[in-house]
């Protein structure tokens, strides 16, 4: 009796010493997002970021396939801005295409000083020295390609941490989208993902194709979806499921949230109906080059009216600020 009374007492602190870090989590994360400066201007009017909020970059990275920019930090092959906002608990993600055209930053090893240059979104991760500066040159990047909405922490999962997570939670069911022939996979197929066939889903396309790199964004998009959808049905029936999860993940992910604060995020998440969280692709079109890559021009008033109708709120009437000179693409 003695023993099991000491386990509901450690129980009842353990859980209350999360919903504590849980509320600190909320209010830092709050504070995060209202510390954004930036506005932009539309028909004289200005608008001011929404102070609640919080906007988090999520990058898959690939550093095993041997294509690792500048250094070994490697390129990311999914890039996904996840919006929460913490009045409404509402969530929102962003999806941007690999070969979005923007301004991405290399350090220069002599002075340390940051160089702007043009070129795919993709390659900025593999151009940071560490995984941090990987990271926060990243947020950098989309953030100045979105009007300088203010991009306040970052995750990075490396490929490999996909596979292993897909087995953590006993494989995934879904349709095939599209025909992959590189991995035998033909349009219609109920495929059971596991850590071993994941990456043929989720990474393979037709090189000799453009179009196929934006059907594999919607393939990668649908993996997401799914790979949540279990995940929260995993934790809601084992709890303990999540610790496991959370272990796995850091294998193979970099991050600049602190623990309380992911569970905050995986908390709100997991209250939502995944099947309804709306997923939005940049506008732009893909732009198709003879002798070249094909590249992803990011339709600038398009872009400009999303973050104006979801991200902002008007503050004045007063005088013009267009956005940084960064979000400006060459």
């Amino acid at each position: 009796m003695m023993l099991a009374k000491k386990i509901s007492f450690i129980l009842l602190a353990l859980l209350l010493a999360s919903m504590l870090c849980i509320g600190f989590a909320y209010a830092w994360l709050k504070h995060e997002a209202s510390q954004g400066k930036a506005s932009l201007t539309s028909d004289a009017t200005t608008y001011a970021y929404d102070p609640d909020i919080v906007n988090i970059l999520f990058l898959g990275v690939d550093k095993e396939n041997g294509r690792l920019g500048e250094n070994a930090n490697g390129q990311s092959d999914a890039i996904m801005m996840i919006s929460l906002n913490t009045r409404t608990n509402d969530v929102l993600c962003h999806a941007i295409p690999r070969e979005t055209i923007a301004t991405i930053y290399l350090r220069s090893r002599r002075t340390g000083e940051l160089h702007p240059r043009q070129d795919y979104l993709c390659l900025q991760h593999g151009l940071g020295e560490t995984d941090e500066e990987s990271g926060t040159l990243a947020c950098k990047a989309v953030s100045q390609l979105l009007y300088d909405v203010p991009i306040a922490r970052f995750y990075t999962l490396n490929l490999s941490g996909v596979c292993e997570l897909t087995d953590a939670i006993g494989g995934i069911q879904l349709t095939a989208l599209y025909d992959v022939e590189e991995a035998g996979i033909s349009k219609g197929d109920h495929l059971t993902l596991t850590g071993e066939n994941v990456l043929d889903y989720v990474r393979e396309r037709d090189e000799s194709n453009d179009e196929t790199s934006s059907e594999r964004l919607d393939r990668q998009q649908q993996f997401i979806a799914a790979f949540f959808q279990k995940a929260v049905e995993e934790c809601k029936a084992n709890p303990t499921k999540l610790l496991q999860l959370l272990d796995v993940a850091q294998h193979g992910s970099a991050t600049n949230l602190t623990t309380s604060e992911l569970l905050y995020l995986i908390s709100v998440i997991s209250e939502e109906d995944i099947s309804e969280i709306e997923i939005l692709t940049l506008p732009g079109s893909l732009i198709e080059q003879p002798d070249a890559y094909a590249y992803y021009e990011c339709d600038q008033e398009a872009t400009k009216r999303m973050i104006l109708d979801r991200f902002c709120i008007p503050e004045s009437q007063e005088g013009i600020s267009p956005p940084s000179s960064g979000s400006e693409q060459a």
